[in-house]
């Protein structure tokens, strides 16, 4: 009367296709530790802990470029009892760089290779690059 010969089957190849994409992501995912950034020099600390870190590091920047560019509010941070300026590149970049590439590919690589992977599209260098330099460092500047 149902014909459950036909119906199980074609649930479970209904399903397989639907789930298809969340399963052959986490066969082909790669780990997001390939990014670590080298060790922090002696007591220095990240500003939030790493997980955090990966998942609010953005509002942390806009929080940051609104209060430096936008109020002038240039006072440092302070994390574990020592200061730090309000700064991607003469903060973060000290530990988080690629610096065996260059000067000016090193501070941008570190982020893009991250966001690439992540399959996020950075705005950042839109503006903090020279136009047309982004091209010639061999980074994605759209």
């Amino acid at each position: 009367m149902y014909n459950g010969s036909l119906i199980i089957p074609g649930l479970a190849v209904f399903i397989g296709i639907v789930t298809f994409p969340l399963w052959i992501n986490q066969v082909r995912a790669k780990n997001l530790d390939q990014f670590q950034s080298k060790p922090s020099p002696a007591g220095m600390a990240c500003i939030l802990p790493k997980e955090q870190m990966r998942a609010e590091h953005m509002k942390l920047l806009i929080q940051w470029r609104d209060e430096v560019v936008r109020e002038g509010k240039r006072e440092t941070v302070t994390v574990g009892g020592q200061s730090m300026p309000k700064s991607l590149t003469n903060n973060c970049m000290t530990c988080h760089a690629k610096f065996d590439i260059g000067p000016y590919k090193a501070a941008a690589t570190y982020c893009v290779d991250c966001h690439n992977y992540a399959g996020v599209t950075t705005y950042c260098w839109d503006c903090h690059i020279d136009p047309g330099q982004g091209l010639s460092l061999g980074l994605d500047t759209k």
